[in-house]
């Protein structure tokens, strides 16, 4: 259980991060880039420490490359996200990008949701597209940057 609690009060504090960083105007891409160069160094330790073998490494290069610029893109997307639109809805938009890999899911396994579960996917992707509509509705004006951080997020 704490480390539930470990991992939501960390999430939270990303946003309350990246809304400090922007006040203080603070370069986005070196606040991100701290992030990945941790991880980087953690995830060398832990190599290090495992003694894991070549293939796996390469295997795991393979896959976490490519995850790792979709998550450099999506906590971009998030400073710019909580700059234009305030941490609530850049927190939401994050959090709806949990909606990628299900949508993924129903295309390439053919998990059809249920009848409630589909209402809410419905429900989700109308929010999505409401909320990231700047101000009036009528005006049309798009948030962007909400919509990559959904997508990349996700």
């Amino acid at each position: 259980m704490i480390f539930l609690i470990f991992a939501t009060l960390c999430s939270a504090s990303i946003a309350l991060v990246f809304k400090f960083s922007e006040g203080r105007k603070l370069n986005r891409y070196a606040v991100t880039s701290v992030n990945y160069l941790a991880a980087i160094l953690v995830s060398l330790i832990m190599i290090y420490a495992e003694n894991i073998s070549f293939s796996t490494w390469r295997a795991g290069l393979a896959v976490g490359v490519p995850a790792g610029v979709c998550f450099f893109l999506a906590f971009v997307y998030y400073q710019l996200s909580v700059r234009d639109s305030g941490a609530g809805l850049a927190g939401m938009f994050g959090k709806l990008g949990i909606l990628m890999p299900m949508i993924l899911s129903l295309i390439l396994w053919k998990e059809y949701p249920t009848v409630i579960q589909s209402v809410g996917i419905l429900l989700a992707i109308c929010a999505i597209l409401v909320v990231s509509l700047k101000g009036n509705v009528r005006q049309g004006t798009f948030h962007a940057a909400l919509l990559l951080l959904f997508l990349f997020g996700g």
